[in-house]
C-alpha cells in the first residue's frame, strides 16, 4: 500500500447529522501492508498509553463513539505503532472561539519497532526511581511525526516500542542531562541501538544556523562560560565545550544551574555571543535557533604621513578584524618599532577597498602623585577605540608620536607602579603637532565590601562604579575634564577598591543580576586609612530579587529568542533589572525585586531590532507571569545626528517610547547592530557623529535630556517622571526613514530637535 494511502474513507459516509458530544476517529497506514491495516482497533487511553477501552471493531474505520470520559485515542495491533492523541477543543480560533460541532480525530498508523538502548553512567550511579522518557521526530512524506513514549530499564538496557523509520531521539530521565541521537534508521521488529552516554547536572542545547541561507552549521564550536566573568579580559575557562553536528545541533552538559555566557564560533564568521543565560538546576534549556553571519571582506591601502612633511615613511602591519558584515571592521596598524597603534572602523558591506590616510603628531606628557613624578603607563584614546601605549621615567614623563585625535577630547587610562589607577578626559588641544599633557593623581582611596542584604554574605562579581558627588573638575589644571568613573568587580570576598582619587566626597554604585542596585556616598580618604575590617568602609547592601515568568508571543504565537529586559523597584526603594533569553515557547525568568511597587519597565530585543519598550505592572502573587503579546512588526529606522561641536557633556539623551519607556542612548547602541561606524565609547569621551537605531515598533517617540543613568530612570519613567508625550518633540514613525538632530552635548537648556519639512 502506498504511504499516505486511506485505510477507510471520509467522515460524511455516516448518514444523520452529528451530535457536539461525539468523536469522529480515522485511521490512515503508513507504510503498512493491507493485511496489517486490516487488523487495526481504536481504543481510548490514558496519559501512559494503557488502554482504557475499545471504540471500535478492527478495520472499521472512520468510528464515532461518545466524547464523555475519553481524553486520548490510539490505535492497536500486535505489529503496528499508533500516535497517542489528546481529544480537545483546540480546533476553535481567536476570531471565533466557538468549538465545531463535532471533534475529528486522524491517525497514522506505522509499524511497530522494539527498541533496546545500552546506557553509560558515571561509575557508581543509576537513573534511580523515575521512568525514563523517549521523545521522537518521526520523518514521514508529508512532514515529521512527534511522539512521547515511555520506557523500561532493564539493568543498564533502556527498551521502548515506537515506530520504524528514519527518527531521531531524545531520552530525558530526572536529575539527568538528556541524551540525543539523530538519523536512525529504525526497522520492523527488534532494533538494538548504539550505547547512549548521560550526564548528571545542568544542560543547554541549541541549533546553528547560518542567518543568509537559513541552513544549519556542521562543526561549529560552542563553549560555555561563567557570567558575567570575573575578569573580563576574554580569559575565562569554558565550563562545557560542544561541537556542532550535520543538522547543527549541539548540546552542553555537566554545567551548573547558573549564568552563562554561549559563544558559538565556525570558521569564516563572526562570533555568536548570548551573555547572561540562566541555566536551570539538573534540566535541560533548549535554546532557539542560533543565527551566525558572515564576514564581509576588506582590502586596506595605508598612507602614513610623518608630522610637517606630508612625504610618507616607516614599514607597516596590517591587521583586518573580519565582523559582520552589518558591522564595522578595524582596521589596526603598528609602525617599525612597534610602539604607535593606529585604528579606525568602516562601515563594510561585500568586497571593498578601504583607503586610510595616517596622520600622526608628538605627545608630550607628565604623570604626578602629590606634585611629584611617579613611574608608571599611560594609554591614550583619540577616540576611534584604540589606545596609545607609553611608559613613564622615575620623573613621571613620556612622549612619543600617536595618531591625530578624531576629537577635541583623549581619554587616558594611567596605572602607576605602585598599583594607584585612574582614568582621564582631557582636552586634546595640539599646537605645532605637539600635544602636552599632564595627569595629577591624588593619594586617597575608597574601598567597601558588597554584600547579600537578606544573608549577608559577601557577593563576588558586582559591578561598582564610582562618581565624584560634585560637579568640580576634579583637579586644578582646566585642561582637565570632569572626574571619569572607573568601574570594577567585587573580587570573591565581595570586596573592591578606587584608588588614585583626590580628597572629595563619591558616590558609589553597584549592581548585580538578580539583586537590586545599591547606592552609597563616602569621602575619599588617605590610602593607608582604609583598614579592611575598619567600620568606616563601605558597605553597599544589594537586597536579593524573586524570579518571575515571562511568556512573549506575537499576535497569539510564541515569541523565541529574544532578550527580555525587566526593571522595577521595590517598596525599600531600590532598582533591580533582571535579563532572560526566550526559549521557543516564548517563555523566560527574569528576577525582579521583591515586592515590586509601580509599574515595571519591560524592553524586549531582538538584534538588531528593538521589538518593544513600556511600562507593565508586575502580575499579583497569584499570578505568577508576566504576559506580552507584541502585535506591531518592527517597521521604523530612527537616525540621531550630532550637531554639536562640544561632546564632553556626560547627559545622554534619552528617547521616550510609545508606551511610557525610555531608552538611553548607550543602549541603543550596544544594541544594534546596524550601529556600524557610529558605535562609540561613551566612557572616554568619543564624539558621536551618527547613531542609526534599529528598526522599531511603530508610534510616537521623543528625545529628552538626562542626567548621569542608571537603571533607575527606568522605573522613574514608569512612575510618571516621563511621558510618552514629553521633551521637546516627538515624531511619528510610520515605516521608512526619520532622522533627528541632537545635541549630544547639552550645553544649551534643552536638545535641539529638527524634523524633515515632509513628515
Amino acid at each position: 500500500m502506498a504511504v499516505g494511502s486511506a485505510i477507510l474513507i471520509f467522515v460524511l459516509v455516516f448518514p444523520g447529522a452529528l451530535l457536539a458530544d461525539e468523536i469522529v476517529i480515522s485511521v490512515t497506514a503508513g507504510q503498512l501492508a493491507p493485511e496489517l491495516a486490516a487488523t487495526i482497533a481504536l481504543v481510548a487511553v490514558d496519559e501512559d498509553g494503557e488502554v482504557v477501552r475499545e471504540l471500535g471493531a478492527r478495520g472499521a474505520t472512520p468510528v464515532r463513539v461518545a466524547a464523555e470520559g475519553i481524553e486520548y485515542v490510539s490505535c492497536r495491533s500486535p505489529l503496528i505503532w499508533c500516535p497517542r492523541l489528546r481529544v480537545d477543543t483546540s480546533e476553535s480560533s481567536a476570531v471565533d472561539p466557538e468549538p465545531p460541532p463535532v471533534r475529528v480525530v486522524s491517525l497514522t498508523a506505522h509499524r511497530l519497532a522494539d527498541l533496546a538502548l545500552p546506557l553509560v553512567l558515571p561509575s557508581g550511579e543509576s537513573l534511580g526511581s523515575g521512568a525514563p522518557l523517549v521523545e521522537g521526530w518521526l520523518e514521514v512524506a508529508s512532514g515529521t511525526v512527534h511522539f512521547l513514549e515511555p520506557a523500561a530499564l532493564d539493568g543498564n538496557l533502556l527498551r521502548w516500542r515506537g515506530p520504524a523509520g528514519r527518527t531521531d531521539y531524545r531520552i530525558a530521565a530526572e536529575g539527568w542531562a538528556p541524551g540525543y541521537l539523530f538519523d536512525r534508521d529504525v526497522g520492523a521488529g527488534m532494533t538494538r541501538l548504539e550505547a547512549l552516554r548521560l550526564v548528571g547536572g545542568a544542560s543547554v542545547s541549541l541549533h546553528a544556523v547560518a542567518e543568509r541561507t537559513g541552513l544549519p552549521v556542521a562543526g561549529a564550536a560552542v563553549r560555555a562560560e561563567p557570567y558575567p566573568p570575573a575578569v573580563n579580559d576574554g580569559s575565562a575557562a569554558a565550563a562545557a565545550r560542544a561541537v556542532t553536528g550535520e543538522d547543527g545541533f549541539a548540546q552542553l552538559v555537566g554545567l551548573d544551574g547558573e549564568y552563562y555566557s554561549l559563544i558559538v564560533e565556525s570558521d569564516g564568521r563572526p562570533p555568536t555571543r548570548l551573555d547572561g543565560v540562566r541555566l536551570e538546576a539538573d534540566a535541560e534549556t533548549r535554546l532557539a535557533e542560533v543565527l551566525l553571519g558572515e564576514f564581509a571582506e576588506v582590502r586596506v591601502f595605508i598612507s602614513p604621513r610623518v608630522p610637517g612633511t606630508g612625504s610618507s615613511s616607516g614599514r607597516w602591519r596590517v591587521d583586518v578584524r573580519r565582523l559582520d558584515q552589518n558591522a564595522a571592521p578595524r582596521i589596526a596598524e603598528a609602525d617599525a618599532d612597534g610602539d604607535v597603534f593606529h585604528s579606525e572602523q568602516r562601515q563594510v558591506v561585500g568586497a571593498e577597498t578601504v583607503s586610510i590616510d595616517l596622520d600622526f603628531i608628538e605627545v608630550r606628557g607628565q604623570v604626578r602623585l602629590d606634585g611629584d613624578g611617579v613611574q608608571g603607563r599611560v594609554a591614550l584614546s583619540r577616540g576611534a577605540g584604540d589606545r596609545v601605549p607609553f611608559v613613564t621615567n622615575e620623573d613621571g614623563e613620556f612622549g612619543g608620536r600617536m595618531p591625530r585625535p578624531t576629537t577635541d577630547v583623549v581619554a587616558a587610562a594611567v596605572e602607576t607602579a605602585g598599583g594607584l589607577r585612574r582614568m582621564f578626559k582631557v582636552r586634546a588641544r595640539v599646537a605645532d603637532d605637539v600635544l602636552n599633557l599632564r595627569f595629577d593623581l591624588g593619594d586617597r582611596t575608597v574601598r567597601g565590601v558588597i554584600l547579600d542584604g537578606s544573608t549577608h554574605e559577601p557577593l563576588p562579581s558586582a559591578s561598582v562604579t564610582i562618581e565624584k558627588a560634585d560637579k568640580g573638575s576634579g583637579n586644578d589644571d582646566d585642561d582637565l575634564e570632569a572626574f571619569v568613573s572607573l568601574p570594577v568587580a567585587s573580587d570573591e570576598e565581595g570586596r573592591f577598591a578606587f584608588d588614585g582619587l583626590e580628597e572629595g566626597r563619591y558616590r558609589l554604585w553597584a549592581w548585580l543580576d538578580g539583586f537590586t542596585e545599591g547606592k552609597a556616598e563616602v569621602s575619599s580618604s588617605p590610602l593607608d586609612d582604609w583598614v579592611v575590617d575598619d567600620v568606616r568602609t563601605v558597605r553597599l547592601r544589594l537586597e536579593p530579587a524573586e524570579p518571575l515568568d515571562v511568556l512573549l508571543t506575537r499576535a497569539g504565537s510564541p515569541l523565541p529568542a529574544v532578550t527580555v529586559q525587566v526593571v522595577a523597584r521595590s517598596r525599600s526603594g531600590a532598582v533591580g533589572a533582571g535579563f532572560g533569553y526566550t526559549d521557543s515557547s516564548g517563555r523566560t525568568r527574569v528576577l525582579v525585586p521583591r515586592g515590586g511597587v509601580g509599574p515595571a519597565s519591560v524592553v524586549v530585543k531582538a538584534p538588531p531590532h528593538l521589538l518593544w519598550s513600556g511600562c507593565l505592572s508586575l502580575p499579583s502573587p497569584g499570578e505568577p507571569v508576566l504576559r506580552l503579546d507584541l502585535m506591531d512588526e518592527p517597521v521604523g529606522t530612527v537616525v540621531l545626528r550630532n550637531r554639536g561641536g562640544d561632546h564632553a557633556g556626560s547627559s545622554q539623551p534619552l528617547l521616550v517610547t510609545p508606551h511610557g519607556g525610555v531608552l538611553s542612548l548607550g543602549d541603543l547602541i550596544a544594541w544594534s547592530s546596524l550601529a556600524g561606524g557610529a558605535g562609540a565609547d561613551l566612557a572616554v569621551g568619543r564624539a558621536i557623529d551618527r547613531i542609526e537605531l534599529p528598526a522599531l515598533s511603530a508610534g510616537r517617540y521623543g528625545v529628552v535630556q538626562s542626567t548621569a543613568f542608571d537603571f533607575g530612570l527606568y522605573a522613574d519613567a514608569c512612575a510618571g517622571a516621563f511621558s510618552a508625550s514629553g521633551g521637546p518633540g516627538s515624531v511619528l514613525v510610520p515605516g521608512g526613514r526619520v532622522e533627528f538632530e541632537v545635541d549630544f552635548g547639552f550645553d544649551s537648556d534643552e536638545p535641539v530637535l529638527s524634523l524633515p519639512s515632509d513628515l
